[in-house]
């Protein structure tokens, strides 16, 4: 780990004459080859040691860059390649040393992000929202009071209480129960989707769920900005991922935490691994019929929908977490990484069969995504466009 004395040189340097300068011969360089979505340091700042210490990062001697020339490529201990703009245009290093990492980062599902053939082993570290990564980027986190991490885990050790205990509704949820209007909201922009969800959404309509769809591929509209007090309003917030792939469980559950709603949630993850106990509904476990069952049975019984929110007891999720974002000190997948480049932890130099890693599930037993919901779940009325 670095000394406090050398902070203070870097800082001192770095105010008068540009940071790169000022790097020392300890410092690992990490280089954005395919940047995300064009922010080279992913989210995370200006990528300067100043920015992994601000972080808390406790190995905090590491530069991110996009520019590829300010660095000679041999130098660089690390390279970053977004999984899900993998494009010719990109190229690829003409030189790779064999301590290098090429590291494979990818947010999007595996079922919506397909490797090249010719990359099969092209890479040595994996970075994504599988648990199961050299180094997981997952979207949310849920924190117990004391602020110990206590999901997204394998086996997360949740706080059982008994349904007929006593306790306490926050004020803030108790405030927001008492003001919904409505039964769900379905913030969605992409209309046509492997998981079905449109259809999942069509039949629960059908059996007499008030869905209010706000996006593209509704009526109704909203800003990003404006979704959490929207949402609000509502009993039930749709969180129907897009792809039902193990792990993979984006922001939208957490956007309906925070907003004192209770999730619906079409995921292909193991939802145990994510989410306290009876916090939510399992709509691939129930199916449509029993989960509208389940949302009108919740409505009726005023004591049934605040056992829902008993979470808040034992639990939280810090504001901030989307878009992979919110980390708490120390906690940033970039201090792992910069971590493992100080502590020579990952010790590996020789590529693996991503894809074989990236299309299979954790178990070996089978793949990682369900390629297409049941069909059984929609009637024949419901298989059509959404608009």
């Amino acid at each position: 780990m670095l000394n406090f004395s050398y902070w203070i040189l870097y800082i001192a340097c770095a105010s008068f004459v540009d940071p790169s300068y000022c790097l020392s011969n300890k410092t690992k360089l990490i280089l954005t080859w395919i940047p995300f979505y064009g922010d080279t340091t992913f989210l995370f700042g200006d990528g300067s040691p100043e920015h992994f210490r601000s972080a808390g990062c406790p190995y905090f001697d590491c530069k991110i860059t996009g520019n590829k020339s300010e660095f000679p490529l041999e130098t660089f201990d690390a390279l970053l390649f977004h999984a899900a703009e993998s494009h010719p245009r990109f190229g690829t290093p003409n030189i790779r040393l064999p301590n290098q990492l090429y590291v494979f980062v990818c947010f999007e599902s595996s079922q919506n992000t397909l490797i090249a053939e010719s990359k099969r082993h092209f890479y040595n570290v994996t970075m994504t929202y599988r648990l199961d990564s050299d180094i997981a980027w997952t979207n949310f986190r849920m924190y117990t009071k004391t602020g110990t991490l206590m999901a997204p885990k394998f086996n997360p050790k949740w706080k059982l209480r008994e349904p007929e205990s006593e306790f306490l509704l926050p004020e803030s949820i108790s405030v927001a129960i008492e003001t919904k209007k409505y039964m769900a909201a379905w913030f969605v922009s992409h209309c046509n989707t492997v998981s079905r969800r449109e259809y999942f959404v069509k039949k629960l309509i059908a059996l007499g769920i008030d869905v209010h769809v706000y996006g593209r591929c509704g009526n109704l509209n909203c800003s990003r900005a404006d979704g959490l007090e929207i949402a609000s309003q509502y009993y039930f917030y749709l969180a129907f991922e897009n792809s039902l792939c193990e792990d993979y469980l984006t922001e939208k559950t957490w956007r309906a935490l925070k907003s004192g709603t209770v999730p619906v949630v079409l995921s292909g993850a193991n939802l145990t691994r994510f989410l306290p106990p009876n916090s939510y509904i399992d709509a691939r476990k129930l199916g449509p019929e029993r989960v509208a069952e389940e949302m009108k049975r919740l409505i009726s019984d005023r004591a049934l929908y605040e056992n829902k929110f008993r979470w808040h007891q034992d639990y939280e999720t810090p504001e901030g977490q989307s878009e992979g974002q919110g980390w708490k000190m120390g906690e940033h997948p970039f201090c792992k990484l910069c971590e493992a480049l100080h502590t020579d932890s990952f010790k590996k130099s020789k590529a693996f069969d991503v894809i074989k890693w990236w299309e299979s599930s954790q178990s070996g037993d089978g793949k990682s995504c369900i390629l297409k919901a049941p069909l059984d779940w929609f009637s024949n009325n419901f298989r059509y466009g959404w608009k």
